[in-house]
Formats: structure tokens, C-alpha cells, sequence
């Protein structure tokens, strides 16, 4: 008799065990779906498939292990994407003030650079004080297959200059090479480049032509290699794979970069911060 009593009590004590089982399933599969920790990926960030995972697409640079998606229109409104390690998901910094070292310029084939204003686009699941979205405008209608651009952008307490040329902010644009004036204005690279300091020395100037970068490269480009081998010289500054035909000679040594704007970047900090200079040597991935 007590058994019979016993029996309603026993099926619903099964029927919450096997509730329970499905609910701690359902939780699992849940947590696999979220971000690893440190993977830079903020939970539950929304996921937007503008470039590729295998290869970058044409208006991609890594910057490091961060990779920016620049596109561009031709009423001249510019449009700039952050992305992680994982390159699709996107990866929100902390919203700067515009004396916080992000810079943007638009060049042009012969009508020099631009500068211009970058500002904050949050995207709707960007966290509060956060943006993966910037934007800029040059003001103007503009031939989009002749305008380029030109980046330093800091990222988690590292700073990187990226350039894109016109064919670059078109995915699958088939141009004519576009030549890219200098980074910084004449007057700049003359006193930047012609007069010694810190690290920097007369012996330098000589020992690279008394010219700027730009004088001596002209106005050429390197892609962005975020991933050399062991072993390869790396860009003291981005770095990324660093080009041998970018060398400049600092403190009486040779050092190779990815381009010049970052040759640029790399003789300020010998002027300015010359303790902060290693040796060339010591530039080269592990």
C-alpha cells in the first residue's frame, strides 16, 4: 500500500533529474559559444563578416595582431572597422579624445594630404565608452579610385601607421599604381630628418643621404606581414614583417622597417626617447 503512495512522488523526482540534465546541457553548449578569456573578444560582441579569414581582403591591414578595415565612398565619407586576433570579430577600444595619438590624412595623386577629423561610431553592441567603428569626412565629393589613406591609430598602448592606396579601400580594383605623397608635411620632414638629436646623429644624416624617407623611397608602400617566421626582421614599430629596401641608418646602425611612415615614427623616438632604442638585433621575431 505504501509503495503504491510512493510511486507518483518517484516519477516526479525522475522527471526533475532529467529536467536538470538537459538544463546543465543547454548551459554548456552556451558557455563553448562565448569568447575564450584573453582572447580580446568582448562577450557577447556581435560578429560582422566584412573581411575574410583565410585571406585578408584588399582593404585590410594587421596591425600587429589587430587587423583595420578602411572603406570609402565617394562623397568622401571613410569608414574604419577594428578586428581582432580572430580578424571577424570585432574589437572594441575605449573611445579617445582627438589629442590621444589618432591621426588620419587623405592623399590624393597630386594634391598632397588632407588631414582629417576621426570620430567615434560606436556599433549597437559596442560597451559603453567603447567603439570598433570610427568614420571620417574630407568634406567634398571626391574621385574615391584616386584617394588613399593614412592611419596611426594606438591600439591597447601600441601605436601603428597603415597606409591603404586608392585600389586598396575598393576590394577587387583593378588600378594603376597611385603614388602616396609623404606622411608628414616638407617643413616637418626637413627638421625631422636634416637635424640631429638623441640617437640621431650628423654622421646618420649623411650616411642616409641628408634626405627624408620619403625623398629617398619616393612614395612606396609596403603590405603589412603580420606573420614572419622565425628568425625575419621585424618593423620596430608595427611589428610586422620588416622590408629590407626600407633601411635607415640610427646611431650608426642599420635598421629595416615595413614602410616609411614608420621610419619616421622610429627616428622621432630616437631623437626623443633615445633609452628606448635597442639594438637591430634585437628586432627579430622569436
Amino acid at each position: 500500500m505504501r509503495s503504491s503512495q510512493n510511486a507518483p512522488l518517484a516519477l516526479l523526482a525522475i522527471g526533475i533529474i532529467a529536467v536538470g540534465g538537459l538544463l546543465m546541457q543547454w548551459a554548456s553548449s552556451e558557455a563553448k559559444k562565448s569568447p575564450a578569456p584573453g582572447s580580446g573578444v568582448p562577450g557577447g560582441q556581435q560578429i560582422i563578416n566584412h573581411i575574410e579569414t583565410v585571406q585578408h581582403s584588399a582593404n585590410v591591414q594587421a596591425a600587429g595582431d589587430y587587423h583595420i578595415e578602411a572603406q570609402i565612398d565617394r562623397q568622401g565619407r571613410i569608414v574604419l572597422y577594428i578586428y581582432g586576433a580572430k580578424e571577424k570579430q570585432l574589437f572594441p577600444i575605449p573611445v579617445m579624445a582627438p589629442d590621444m595619438g589618432m591621426e588620419a590624412s587623405a592623399v590624393t595623386k597630386g594634391d598632397g594630404s588632407e588631414s582629417l577629423t576621426i570620430t567615434a561610431r560606436p556599433v549597437a553592441t559596442d560597451p559603453p565608452g567603447m567603439t570598433s567603428r570610427f568614420v571620417a569626412e574630407l568634406g567634398r565629393t571626391v574621385e574615391t579610385m584616386q584617394v588613399g589613406l593614412s592611419l596611426t591609430i594606438p591600439i591597447e598602448g601600441r601605436s601603428y601607421r597603415l597606409q591603404w592606396r586608392p585600389e586598396h579601400l575598393i576590394p577587387g580594383a583593378q588600378l594603376a599604381d597611385v603614388s602616396m605623397p609623404a606622411a608628414v608635411g616638407d617643413v616637418e620632414a626637413q627638421k625631422l630628418f636634416l637635424t640631429p638629436g638623441g640617437l640621431y646623429t650628423d654622421a646618420d644624416i649623411k650616411a642616409n643621404g641628408s634626405q627624408t624617407a620619403t625623398q629617398k623611397y619616393g612614395s612606396q608602400m609596403s603590405q603589412h606581414n603580420a606573420h614572419p617566421k622565425p628568425g625575419e626582421a621585424l618593423c620596430p614599430i608595427s611589428e610586422t614583417a620588416a622590408n629590407p629596401k626600407f633601411a635607415w641608418v640610427i646611431g650608426g646602425k642599420k635598421y629595416l622597417f615595413c614602410c616609411p611612415p614608420c621610419i619616421e615614427e622610429f627616428v622621432k623616438r630616437a631623437k626623443e626617447k633615445p633609452e628606448s632604442i635597442k639594438s637591430p638585433e634585437s628586432y627579430v621575431k622569436l
